[in-house]
């Protein structure tokens, strides 16, 4: 009976400490790298459905319509496969307007307990300053509704091309809990959205994204803590028997 005792306190100690360390477990929400040439979206929204939401390769000879492969691939900013959205995806200098974006599905566990969001992304535009910019957001969505916790703030780079005022490029990364993420999680956010508003139709802006990945943080099953439980019950049982 002794030993049983010993053997039953050793199991239910390791057990215990393995679910005490295995308390919380990484879940992936969404990867995107663009890699297969698919953008992999829900949906994507043109103005006059132009084709301004496209894969792009890292480096293309001779770039769009001869111009060379600066403009085409953002100065080499990537260095694989990304997506492009707006001005013929990375071409600017094009006259135009309207608001081009792309929604990615996501499935949020109602446990989490954080979130992050990570992206390589660059926003290249002639009209930075007028008093109808051009803008380029990052936004969760749920329906119509937009909750706009993911425009952070720009790494300015003096631009290399001519035909370009403003240059912002860097790693966006973020991560939400408390408030924020309740917030989202009660609304039932299952998108999230790259958008790209171009206001003045002699102006124009284009922006690259890549690398898209988001995580998050849920509680883990607490399997290893009911399993302890239920062997050292089995063993008060089997004493009782015994008497």
């Amino acid at each position: 009976m002794k030993m049983n005792r010993e053997i039953a306190s050793t199991i239910v100690g390791v057990l215990m400490g393995l679910s005490m360390s295995a308390d919380a477990a990484m879940v992936s929400i969404l990867e995107r790298d663009f890699e297969s040439g698919d953008l992999g979206a829900a949906s994507i929204t043109t103005p006059e459905g132009n084709s301004w939401v496209n894969p792009r390769p890292a480096v293309e000879a001779g770039g769009i319509n001869g111009s060379g492969p600066a403009i085409g691939t953002f100065d080499g900013f990537f260095n694989s496969r990304f997506m492009a959205v707006g001005d013929l995806s990375g071409n600017i200098g094009l006259s135009n307007s309207g608001r081009s974006y792309v929604d990615f599905a996501l499935s949020l566990p109602s446990a989490l307990t954080s979130l992050t969001i990570g992206y390589d992304w660059v926003f290249d535009t002639n009209n930075p300053a007028n008093t109808n910019p051009d803008l380029f957001s990052v936004e969760f969505l749920v329906g119509s509704n937009a909750y706009s916790y993911l425009q952070g703030s720009a790494t300015s780079l003096t631009p290399n091309r001519p035909e370009l005022v403003s240059t912002t490029r860097g790693t966006f990364s973020a991560t939400l809990t408390g408030a924020v993420l309740s917030d989202l999680l009660s609304a039932g956010v299952n998108q999230i959205r790259f958008n790209l508003l171009e206001s003045v139709g002699n102006n124009s802006s284009a922006v690259g994204i890549d690398n898209i990945l988001i995580t998050g943080i849920v509680p883990a099953p607490a399997t290893l803590g009911l399993l302890a439980i239920g062997l050292a019950g089995g063993v008060v049982a089997r004493r009782k028997a015994k008497h």
